[in-house]
Formats: structure tokens, C-alpha cells, sequence
């Protein structure tokens, strides 16, 4: 099992993903966790370790390059939000707290347009294929995951997939 594993591993490099479409990632990764059928946790820790590092360090970048450009520390933080049942909205640090409105990005004035371009300039990898190649592997061990505890009940897999 773990040599046909070893076949469907995701690539580790820029070089090496710009030649697999995202989408063929998502089925590497639920086919990996069909063959490694025991080693899936129910963890978003195990969802994380899915996502190559080459791409994890690159999302994160990212993540930086946007607070940078909307002058907002904290902006990548945003989607570690919890959502409550009446629909309000709670987070976990102070960063992400705020008195009702104030995140406020930057207008389109040009100094700020010139900022964000600044920001985006020193990335030297492809912005949206990252985007999508970090959606497609999440939602790939998302649906291993839920294969593999489906029916099961298991409290720990269902929040780590939501």
C-alpha cells in the first residue's frame, strides 16, 4: 500500500505542479486516502498535512501580501472565524475584533493601488494556481476524510471537515 501511496503523492514543487491540474490533485489526494485507508485522522491536522509545503508557504505568503496591501494586520486571519448558530460572528484573537465596520480596505486611491501592486510584485509563483491548488487539495482530504468516517459518527472528523 504504501508504494501505490508513494505513486499518488502530490508534487513538491512549483516546477512540478504547474503540470498537474488542480483538479486531478483533489482526486490524488481522496485516492491516497482510499489507499492509506487506516492512517486517515480524524483531525484538521491531517488535513493539513495533505497540503504540500511548497504550497502552505506560498498561501501563507500570500496571506501577508494582502494584509500588506489593505494595510489590515490580521486580514489572513479572518477565515479562522467561528461562525455561532444566530449567525453572529466570534474570533479568537484581538486582531480580528472589531467595533462593527471598521475593516475598512484600501480605497482606490492611487497611493494604495500602488502599494498593493508593490506587494504582489515580489511573488514569484503563480498567485491563482496556488489559490486553487490549496482549495482543491483541502477539499480532496475533506472528502477522504469523509469517506473514510462516514456513517461513524465521529464528532472529531465532522469538525474538522466543517
Amino acid at each position: 500500500n504504501r508504494s501505490i501511496a508513494a505513486l499518488l503523492a502530490l508534487p513538491d514543487t512549483h516546477f512540478l505542479l504547474d503540470y498537474v491540474r488542480p483538479d486531478l490533485l483533489l482526486l490524488r489526494v481522496v485516492a491516497r486516502a482510499m489507499v492509506l485507508w487506516e492512517d486517515v485522522e480524524p483531525s484538521s491536522k491531517w488535513i493539513d498535512e495533505q497540503i504540500p509545503a511548497v504550497v502552505k508557504t506560498s498561501f501563507a505568503q500570500l496571506g501577508r501580501s494582502a494584509e500588506q496591501a489593505a494595510a489590515y494586520p490580521g486580514l489572513s486571519n479572518l477565515s479562522s472565524m467561528d461562525v455561532d448558530d444566530a449567525g453572529g460572528c466570534s474570533a479568537d484573537n484581538e486582531h480580528q475584533q472589531g467595533t462593527g465596520g471598521d475593516l475598512t480596505l484600501n480605497g482606490g486611491s492611487p497611493e494604495n493601488a500602488e502599494r498593493e501592486h508593490a506587494s504582489f510584485e515580489n511573488l514569484l509563483f503563480d498567485r491563482q494556481a496556488v489559490r486553487q491548488i490549496h482549495a482543491h487539495v483541502v477539499a480532496g482530504a475533506c472528502f477522504g476524510m469523509g469517506l473514510r468516517f462516514a456513517g461513524t459518527g465521529d464528532q472529531r472528523a465532522a469538525s474538522a471537515i466543517i
